[in-house]
């Protein structure tokens, strides 16, 4: 006889793929006609924005805009000028496990970006791109927490586990004007840098609320003057995301869409920059959850037949951050006076040897050389931290702080960064998903002795009423106060 079990839900979302694309992208241009032609390249910098996405059974599709900037110094000439570079790309993944339904998140990043110089009027941008795709899909989990049956033993087993309860976006607008005060209004935009960095995620009310701040670093020109000057700027923002119910957390990550840097000319000390960014807020909800479910059973009078369906849930990860500092010199071909600008952009960390974690950096920097012109330095430092056992494709490295300052012939950096690491986690449950008394099959009880008396071992009570056909409640009355090692236990048969 096949018994009726009760049955509890449990509706999560399941990462069902994650994939990441890292390829060389390639961009050239021509210099503009009202620029002079190219003596030194100075730097390269490129970012990337998404455009759109598709989701389809078996595939995602992003396109993306891929922005760079060359700086570079003309012929004949102690000024800096700039050539932009666009152009768009596309990334698949490809996976029978997509389906069109899936909720997806991205992360993009181009970690590396350099310029080489095809003729002086010409020349090629090369940029290293990463995308990883992130599917979730909704669920619902069926699992038996016991059954209506006097005559079966039940055991219960509990586990907490973080589940994701729902995934979504949010789109967003940061418009901002920063002030020169007292500067000379710029020329020209060089090059702009954006980056925006979460510091606090609360829980409240049912909504999640994200606060952080970005930095914008703008590099321009002044009239009458070579040398172009550096500016920095930060501002708060924060965004607010309906949560689904109650949440134990939320985890934000942000994509840019746009980014419009221009020039606000007002007069001396009045002018100043714009900025409007364009984002996409994704965020995932976790929620703690508490299961009980049936994990074995046995009758005392008849033989059970039992089916097991087990399930693994990849619990939320959990987020370690640390801080990581290097500081190396370099050298220069010819002394550097003083650095105008310092930034760094980072790869995603790779495994190295003895369960250690490889970290690369690139430091960009433009600085004056002993001749008093322009001159431009992109060095790749590296070093290396505990925590390559652990799935590097889930691991992130942020810049934080960078400053590079001349030391005799070359130039000494001292970066700042964040590693951050999501340990996936899972949890292993394995619920009975069938019990059948085989009640035309009774045991002999009169066959067996009323009382069996057992060396204590190591094995649970329940392993021994199962085996005795008796139950546990049992053998705590016929054993009352502490179980010794060693000693001997009472086992009533059951009747």
């Amino acid at each position: 006889m096949e018994m009726e079990l009760n049955k509890e839900e449990l509706r999560l979302w399941q990462s069902v793929y994650r994939g990441c694309v890292r390829r060389e992208e390639t961009l050239e241009a021509v210099v503009p006609d009202t620029m002079p032609d190219v003596a030194e390249l100075l730097d390269a910098d490129a970012a990337v924005f998404l455009r759109s996405r598709e989701t389809e059974d078996g595939a995602v599709t992003a396109v993306l805009q891929l922005t760079g900037t060359v700086l570079c110094r003309g012929e004949g000439e102690k000024g800096v000028f700039a050539v932009p570079l666009n152009a768009s790309v596309s990334c698949r993944w490809e996976d029978a496990a997509i389906a069109r339904e899936d909720q997806v998140q991205l992360r993009l990043a181009v970690p590396a970006a350099d310029a080489r110089l095809l003729n002086p009027r010409k020349l090629l941008l090369r940029c290293d791109l990463e995308a990883e795709a992130e599917c979730f899909r909704e669920e619902v989990l069926a699992y038996a927490s016991g059954a209506e049956s006097g005559e079966l033993q039940q055991r219960r087993s509990t586990g907490s586990v973080s589940v994701v309860s729902a995934v979504g976006e949010k789109t967003f607008v940061i418009t901002e004007e920063f002030p020169l005060s007292g500067a000379e209004d710029a020329e020209s935009i060089l090059h702009s840098r954006v980056q925006y960095m979460l510091e606090d995620v609360r829980n409240m009310a049912g909504k999640a609320v994200v606060q952080g701040k970005l930095l914008m670093e703008v590099l321009y020109t002044v009239p009458g003057q070579d040398v172009p000057c550096l500016q920095s700027f930060t501002a708060p923002f924060s965004q607010i995301v309906d949560a689904p119910g109650e949440v134990s957390a939320a985890r934000f990550t942000l994509l840019p869409t746009a980014e419009y840097v221009e020039s606000m000319s007002g007069g001396y000390g009045s002018g100043g920059f714009s900025l409007e960014a364009h984002l996409v807020a994704q965020v995932v909800f976790t929620e703690e959850k508490e299961i009980t479910y049936l994990s074995d059973a046995y009758s005392t009078h008849c033989p059970v037949e039992l089916e097991r369906c087990e399930t693994r849930l990849r619990s939320q990860r959990r987020e370690v951050m640390r801080h990581v500092s290097i500081r190396e010199n370099v050298d220069l071909a010819e002394s550097a006076e003083r650095v105008l600008w310092c930034y760094v952009t980072a790869e995603t960390p790779e495994a190295a040897e003895g369960g250690r974690c490889r970290l690369t950096a690139h430091a960009h920097v433009i600085y004056v050389n002993e001749r008093g012109e322009i001159a431009g330095k992109n060095a790749r430092l590296q070093t290396e931290i505990e925590g390559g056992e652990k799935d590097c494709c889930n691991m992130a490295l942020l810049p934080q702080e960078s400053y590079a300052s001349p030391a005799g012939r070359g130039l000494e950096f001292r970066l700042g960064m964040e590693w951050r690491g999501w340990e996936d986690e899972s949890w292993v449950m394995a619920p009975l998903s069938a019990v059948t008394l085989r009640d035309e099959e009774p045991f002999n009880l009169a066959a067996r002795p009323s009382v069996t008396a057992v060396c204590s071992s190591d094995e649970d009570l329940w392993t021994l009423a199962r085996r005795y056909a008796s139950t546990v409640e049992l053998i705590e009355s016929a054993n009352p106060g502490t179980r010794e090692s060693g000693g001997f236990l009472l086992i009533p048969r059951a009747r």
